[in-house]
């Protein structure tokens, strides 16, 4: 069974092996969004997950306000992070979610 919310350690053994698990379902599309508001700590949590979550098609967002080198270098990998998205930043005054998605 699947919850639309987890709030769960992030850290925690429990929900790491969910994850795991979770994102080797063939029929179901697993996404993981981050919207802490510690900014170092989204991207923490978002770039250490398991290594199933990113070998597999699960999408991971990360919620940051600015966009730094490292939010750069995350959209434009292509191997090990290529379903992690960094959404939610201010661009010429206007909320630039759209075009970090794809």
């Amino acid at each position: 069974m699947f919850d639309d919310f987890c709030e769960d350690d992030l850290y925690g053994d429990v929900l790491r092996d969910d994850l795991k698990q979770w994102c080797q379902f063939d029929k179901r599309q697993l996404t993981i969004a981050f919207c802490i508001s510690d900014s170092r700590f989204k991207l923490s949590v978002g770039l250490n997950l398991p290594s199933e979550v990113y070998q597999s098609e699960t999408r991971v967002l990360i919620r940051q306000e600015i966009l730094a080198d490292l939010g750069d270098i995350i959209h434009n990998d292509t191997i090990r992070f290529r379903n992690v998205k960094v959404f939610g930043m201010l661009e010429q005054g206007s909320p630039n979610i759209s075009s970090r998605m794809n």
